[in-house]
């Protein structure tokens, strides 16, 4: 910490200058005082003077049940340390080893029980953590105290072997370090908690992280990445493996570049090469959140409300349900590439949107485009608090102006071959159900094999307020393939055969149509 605090001025935020603090924080009180440790409010305190420690872990069952409002006041004037989970109390031993007499843990910062308070705090997690001089992370107590039980956290520990080796044309013994080649890899980028959602944003905003793991501590910063058995830096050669690469910290490394630019030139807009690659950036963080543990199926889309709110303001774009209006194209087309999947019982997003479905979400790769089939007319998204854009939704629609085109109940196929009509991707496999669905074309792909069409295969539904279509998958097909068979045998003995009463349902005609998707 000294080190970053005294060498990395201008590649690291500063120390002890919080501008911005959470609603309420835990104080320890001074060392030596015996004042037991409370939680004081926030509101109208200077925030320069509260510099603080945020803390991450991973939940589990046996857990506190944290502030709630019956217990506000009493925890106001103190904490009970004997009620705590003991991975609590060593997170407030670390702080005050560390100095610092303020921590922030949202179990007893945040009032989970109560709906108001989670929707104005949970989209302020990120700033939570932005704001921190330090992001103090473990998995679980034991990783804690495996950690810090024999040492002062001001001393060091070497956890390197040691090798001496001597080759045929020496003699001399050579000394050589041994270490895993995926030491960072297996924790930090690996680790239970990296795999947690809730603590995926938190990893974007924090501009240091002490990671607590079972065998050794690990630093993390905007210049270095260190650790007990190299305290000056990992070797680059470890840092170059991808098997210790964070595709995540890469996004918000191409994330910073428009932010610097912006910081220069407020009043102008972001060049179009620059906003292009926003949009890559929030299909790669998707695509790793989708893959993320959620333990709460409601906090989808507030779980990366923070980041969305930093790419909103830096791309100009306007956020809807975890989509972009200026690529809702583009966007729409997501699909799961046939890993399991569901939709929840609980709404949390309309049936177009990534966020409605529990699964690990992949994008087209390739942004470039021959033809638009559809026209975006409106997109509209229910709030559950209108001032906060990129929280929680309780409905949306968007109007598409597009060609339908009716077909059978389609096949799950997610690799395309030559004797297959197409691709489809649903949603939920065990969904497709009916006898009839849509297919509303969307855009032209090139690739390298040719042109494919994209688009959605859609339910039709009836509404009080008239039909109105949700959607139930993506498909994909090439020159030649028929979405009357999608995703069929085109020939052998299972090739899938039109009856004749079939084609008196099925209208091969798409007729143009304003559609509305829920």
């Amino acid at each position: 910490m000294c080190c970053c605090a005294q060498t990395h001025t201008g590649m690291c935020p500063a120390f002890q200058r919080p501008s911005w603090i959470p609603t309420r924080l835990i104080d320890l009180g001074t060392r030596g005082a015996d004042t037991p440790p409370h939680i004081i409010l926030t509101d109208g305190l200077p925030s320069q003077a509260f510099p603080y420690v945020a803390f991450s872990y991973l939940p589990n069952d046996d857990e506190h049940q944290g502030l709630c409002e019956f217990n506000l006041d009493d925890m106001l004037t103190a904490i009970s340390l004997e009620d705590l989970p003991v991975i609590f109390r060593r997170a407030f031993n670390i702080a005050s080893e560390l100095q610092y007499r303020y921590v922030w843990i949202d179990a007893l910062c945040v009032i989970r029980e109560s709906d108001e308070d989670m929707l104005k705090e949970v989209p302020m997690m990120g700033k939570v953590f932005q704001h921190c001089d330090l992001n103090v992370t473990a998995t679980s107590a034991d990783s804690l105290l495996a950690c810090t039980s024999k040492f002062d956290l001001g001393g060091s520990r070497n956890r390197a072997t040691f090798l001496k080796l001597s080759s045929r044309q020496s003699r001399i013994p050579w000394l050589y370090q041994a270490v895993p080649q995926d030491v960072w890899c297996d924790a930090v980028v690996q680790s239970p908690l990296a795999r947690y959602a809730g603590y995926f944003q938190d990893q974007f905003f924090s501009p240091r992280k002490l990671h607590f793991v079972g065998k050794q501590v690990f630093w993390e910063c905007g210049t270095l990445k260190a650790c007990e058995a190299f305290p000056r830096g990992l070797p680059a050669q470890l840092l170059q493996d991808p098997l210790n690469d964070n595709v995540a910290e890469k996004a918000l490394r191409l994330a910073r570049m428009p932010s610097e630019w912006m910081m220069r030139s407020r009043k102008q807009k972001l060049p179009a090469e620059v906003a292009v690659s926003w949009i890559e950036v929030w299909h790669q963080i998707v695509g790793l959140y989708s893959q993320c543990i959620q333990l709460d199926s409601s906090a989808k889309l507030p779980g990366i409300s923070s980041i969305a709110s930093e790419i909103s303001t830096l791309g100009q774009d306007k956020y809807v349900a975890g989509m972009w209006r200026s690529n809702l194209i583009n966007d729409l087309l997501w699909y799961i590439d046939g890993t399991p999947s569901h939709r929840p019982d609980d709404y949390r997003a309309p049936s177009w949107s990534w966020a409605s479905v529990e699964g690990t979400i992949h994008h087209l790769t390739n942004l470039n485009t021959c033809r638009n089939f559809a026209t975006v007319l409106d997109a509209h998204i229910f709030l559950a608090d209108p001032a906060i854009p990129t929280g929680k939704v309780t409905g949306g629609f968007v109007i598409l102006r597009g060609f339908l085109i009716k077909i059978p109940a389609p096949k799950f196929s997610y690799i395309r071959g030559p004797l297959t009509a197409g691709c489809f991707y649903p949603d939920d496999r065990d969904g497709i159900t009916d006898e009839h669905y849509f297919c509303l074309p969307l855009r032209l792909q090139p690739s390298a094999f040719g042109d494919y069409l994209c688009g959605l295969v859609l339910r039709q539904k009836s509404e009080p307020w008239g039909l109105v279509y949700e959607r139930v998958g993506m498909f994909r097909c090439l020159r030649g393939d028929s979405l009357h068979i999608l995703g069929q045998k085109k020939y052998g003995l299972d090739a899938y055969v039109v009856s004749e009463e079939l084609e008196n349902v099925v209208d091969s005609r798409p007729f143009a149509s304003d559609v509305t998707i829920v």
